[in-house]
């Protein structure tokens, strides 16, 4: 069987895109790995697609130049200058639902770490870990 062709699509949204490089940052953390040598291919819509190229974007050495924590960090030095905003929308944002975050980086760095290759029996452990997760012991 041939290796799993790993795709990396983040979604833009403007301002929004603070979130998905906040997974990523997270991801980067827990793995002790730079986004992309988990992945074989980088897409995005909109600023996900700025995210996707600035995390693969070579430096002078050859290294990718850019962490998925320097993303989040551009975002959080220039957005509001970039992407323009009412108070209440960076309240929200900043706010965010950070369970739900939390438990969408464990699902996604379980199902990285997981060592099985069985594409089906990968979804059965990812729905298992989900509902250990939301608190409901029984595993679907």
């Amino acid at each position: 069987m041939a290796p799993a062709f790993k795709v990396l699509a983040v979604d833009g949204g403007g301002i929004r895109g603070i979130i998905p490089a906040l997974v990523l940052a997270e991801i980067e953390a827990r793995t002790a790995r730079p986004i992309s040598d988990l992945f074989d291919l980088f897409a995005g819509t909109s600023t996900g697609g700025i995210i996707a190229l600035g995390l693969v974007k070579p430096g002078a050495d050859g290294k990718v130049e850019k962490s998925a924590a320097d993303i989040v960090n551009i975002y959080r030095q220039t957005g509001t200058k970039i992407f323009p905003q009412t108070f209440m929308k960076i309240f929200v944002l900043r706010l965010g639902n950070i369970f739900q975050l939390s438990i969408l980086v464990s699902l996604f760095v379980f199902f990285l770490k997981s060592h099985n290759s069985n594409l089906s029996g990968g979804k059965r452990s990812l729905y298992g870990q989900a509902a250990i997760l939301a608190g409901n012991q029984q595993t679907p």
